[in-house]
């Protein structure tokens, strides 16, 4: 059964249980534009509730009553210890965990405990306890008419025109049951698991800005205070084997079935496979393309296999795959947001418990202060206060002084002032670029460290002992260890101050909180990843003279590329080909390594499993949930991913082999990645998501990033990419002498006229590449046909019935004067009859 159900509230013995079943609300809830809150009981009986501080005693929890009810969410209680942790603390512990659950039974949630003990029969003290959170049917359809939870509507009631595969959400009301889908599939409750997880948590965390209210509790918070021990949500078992059988223990060649991850785990983990998915398959096309120049470079010239005249199209081939990527993605991603009903989730989305407990504590900070109406000599207004408004995408909109009607109906909500928003950004930016400055400072320090032993540290050079061991072999070993020392550092580092800043900027929804860490971690990670391939692809084929590094005897060093064997000359193209080839391989490598491991666990796991009866299974479920790991967000999968993206698509022409390798790892991690979302890690809250947030925009940065990256290593390095221009000799002839010089490697590096004319060819080629890059977006639309059709015909659909409400009304209106007149007329002539004297 999905979560574990419990007895139903009018078995209960319990007086809070039957002050729940005596819930009768109807109707249907406001807009949740004017009503952000949930269900709960009226004022007197949440104050009886909260003056009760009793508990429910162990067992129970697989009680089944008349009326099928679950539980959802755990709360993990580690046992205090006077001893260790002192009498006071530990008063004040219990204090606020009965305070807590006070608070959730004046929500009307069902709250029960029990105890694990330890298993040795010599010791059976109790080792933790679980506070197992459920809702009744009625109370979690209340809680999702209030913020409108998106349900699949029925088949019969799906738009005209959809393909019979296709789901179609729409948001939920109370009282209109029959238009949804009931979780048949589950148990053949209303709600599925999934939506009674977001309908519990918004009666948790939601705010009280009216009263009945949530019990607005923020669990992060509870957690960092040592109240709880953590907190997750329970497993479906039954949607949880079919997707084993159809996703996770399904070939990793198959595509996921999106639809089921999405009603099991939410839109954003589902927006990750279904994007994980589609970009291995591209990558499978971009590893087929590989194969063709690194075939032909091996068969025809063995010494520049990596530098042959496929090369420079492999690399125009490759910004016109990412191009195409991005558009499918597009597509898809409208579809799905369309589908279920998310496309304006960012527009609706809830403030963060974060954002509202840091406004109120800065506001309790100030009234404790300067008293609830002073303002301590302060000209600003207020950073932190409740204001009567609504937080949009577009920033806050309060309601004007003088809008009586608006007032009535719009409660007063968390409001930080965007001017420090906008300090704290500020802030937070300065920190970034400082940091990232001290990466690019380091790594340049020690390229020239590598060039300052290749140079003089080399036996017999300027005095250096013949006989001494020669460190200039071993000098890109030694500058690659402490550059990967130093960067190690610094990501350990960044693990803790991003997302202090991140937190810092005092982000209002999760989505904005992740869209900012994904772009500072981002460009952290890509100054991290690629400074040292892009100092030699772009830095070392100028042979720039190293500052303040000087020879023994007051020569200036000049830092150039490894020499070729085969023809001893410096050969960049090579270098760079090295050191991709290097870094992508150790890459793929260390994610190889991740996924072995969630691998290794599963199959502990399943060993561990067998053989337990049903009782110990369902107690065994909930401890093993509560010691796996919580997973932390998908931003850290798409940055790693990014990451590789911009290596097959910045460097695809110094190594093309970078595609092949990726794709394999892939779709490797296709498979564990499931393994760890699904079974390892602890189910995860809803996370909702109509799109993936500013990962769009940092693809499209490396996309844009990949013309000028590629052009530059083939202008600077490649003898293939010179070898193209070689028919300007037969129309320039004083300049084809130039075009046949052997220890020139780079067009960059032809004599004056050869270069110009190179250069000139390359910017007509550059932005000929760039005009069908641009071309492809423009060519693809965003969103597909059908889906542009089903919403116009939505909007005919909400026309048509207006009009017919308006007819109505006016019909209406037309009867009830008619029935008026009729009334006169019977009434004049019944006065007629009984006034007139008639002789008969």
């Amino acid at each position: 059964q999905i979560g574990l159900p419990a007895a139903a509230a009018h078995n209960s013995p319990h007086p809070q249980a039957q002050a729940r079943a005596g819930l009768g609300r109807t109707g249907r809830r406001p807009l949740r534009s004017t009503s952000m809150f949930c269900c709960g009981g009226g004022k007197g009986e949440r104050e009886k509730l909260l003056a009760d501080g009793t508990l429910e005693s162990d067992g129970g929890i697989l009680g089944i009553g008349k009326q099928r009810r679950y539980f959802d969410v755990v709360l993990v209680a580690p046992l205090l210890d006077p001893e260790s942790q002192g009498e006071e603390e530990v008063r004040e512990i219990q204090t606020k965990r009965l305070d807590v659950i006070r608070a959730l039974r004046a929500a009307n949630l069902d709250v029960r405990k029990f105890t694990e003990k330890k298993e040795t029969d010599d010791d059976t003290s109790p080792r933790a306890q679980y506070f197992l959170i459920g809702a009744s049917e009625d109370l979690l359809k209340h809680s999702a008419g209030s913020f409108g939870l998106e349900k699949k509507v029925a088949e019969k009631y799906k738009p005209k025109g959809l393909r019979d595969t296709t789901s179609y959400y729409e948001e939920y009301s109370y009282g209109n049951d029959d238009r949804f889908e009931r979780d048949v599939e589950g148990g053949g409750g209303f709600f599925t698991s999934l939506e009674r997880i977001r309908a519990v948590f918004h009666i948790i965390e939601g705010p009280d800005y009216e009263d009945p209210g949530c019990a607005m509790q923020d669990l992060d918070k509870l957690v960092a205070d040592g109240v709880f021990k953590s907190y997750f949500t329970l497993v479906d078992h039954v949607r949880l084997e079919a997707l084993k059988e159809s996703w996770i223990y399904a070939s990793p060649l198959t595509a996921p079935p999106i639809d089921m991850i999405r009603d099991y785990l939410g839109e954003k983990i589902a927006l990750y496979f279904a994007w994980m998915n589609l970009y291995t398959g591209y990558l499978g096309l971009l590893a087929l393309a590989a194969i063709i120049p690194t075939v032909y470079g091996w068969f025809t010239d063995q010494d520049r296999f990596y530098d042959n005249s496929l090369v420079p199209l492999y690399g125009v081939g490759a910004i016109i795959w990412a191009q195409l990527f991005i558009e499918h993605w597009k597509r898809k991603q409208a579809s799905y947001a369309f589908m279920w009903n998310t496309e304006d989730f960012e527009d609706e989305e809830v403030l963060r418990p974060e954002f509202r407990r840091y406004v109120r504590s800065l506001k309790q900070n100030w009234e404790s202060k300067y008293g609830s109406d002073g303002d301590g000599g302060c000209t600003d207004p207020k950073v932190a206060d409740f204001v009567q408004g609504a937080w949009t995408r577009a920033g806050f909109i309060n309601v004007p002084e003088d809008d009586e009607e608006l007032k009535k109906v719009v409660p007063a909500v968390e409001y930080f002032s965007e001017r420090a928003v906008r300090f704290r950004f500020f802030v937070s930016s300065l920190v970034t670029l400082l940091l990232v400055g001290v990466i690019v400072f380091v790594s340049l320090l020690i390229l020239g460290l590598r060039a300052w032993i290749q140079k003089y540290y080399k036996p017999g050079y300027e005095g250096y002992p013949e006989d001494a061991f020669d460190f200039s072999a071993y000098a890109p070993a030694i500058a690659g260890t402490l550059n990967a020392i130093f960067i190690r550092i610094m990501s350990l580092l960044w693990a803790y101050l991003g997302l202090w800043l991140n937190d810092y900027e005092m982000h209002r929804t999760d989505t904005q909180w992740e869209d900012a860490y994904i772009w500072k971690t981002f460009a952290f990670q890509f100054i991290n990843s690629y400074i040292t391939t892009i100092y030699i692809a772009f830095v070392q084929p100028l042979g720039i003279k190293l500052p303040y590094i000087k020879s023994s005897s007051g020569e200036d060093l000049y830092d150039t590329c490894v020499t070729n064997s085969s023809t001893g000359l410096p050969d960049c193209f090579l270098a760079t080909f090295n050191q991709a080839a290097m870094l992508i391989v150790l890459g793929q490598l260390q994610r190889v390594a991740k996924i072995l491991i969630p691998w290794a666990m599963q199959k502990y796991r399943a060993c561990r499993a067998s053989g337990e009866d049903e009782r110990k299974e369902i107690h065994r479920q909930v401890v093993s949930q509560a010691t796996a790991s919580t997973f932390a967000g998908t931003y850290y999968e798409y940055l790693e991913m990014a990451i590789q993206f911009g290596w097959v698509c910045m460097f695809a022409v110094a190594f093309p082999l970078g595609g092949i390798i990726c794709f394999l790892v892939n779709i490797a991690e296709k498979r564990t990645d499931a393994i760890k979302v699904a079974l390892l890690m602890r189910r995860p809250k809803y996370l909702g998501a109509q799109d993936i947030g500013s990962v769009q925009d940092v693809l499209n940065f490396i996309a844009n990033m990949a013309i000028v990256t590629n052009f530059i290593i083939l202008m600077l390095s490649s003898k293939a990419y010179k070898d193209y221009f070689a028919f300007l000799g037969d129309i320039f002839p004083a300049i084809e002498h130039e075009f046949s010089l052997k220890d020139t490697v780079g067009p960059m590096f032809l004599p004056a006229d050869g270069r110009f004319w190179a250069f000139v060819c390359t910017v007509i080629l550059e932005h000929t590449v760039i005009a069908a890059k641009e071309w492809v977006a423009w060519a693809i639309p965003d969103t597909p046909q059908w889906v542009e059709e089903e919403r116009a015909r939505i909007v005919m659909r909400k026309e048509a019935f207006k009009q017919a409400q308006t007819l109505s009304k006016e019909a209406e209106k037309r009867r009830k004067k008619y029935l008026d007149n009729l009334e006169k007329e019977k009434k004049k002539t019944t006065d007629i009859t009984a006034d007139d004297d008639v002789d008969v």
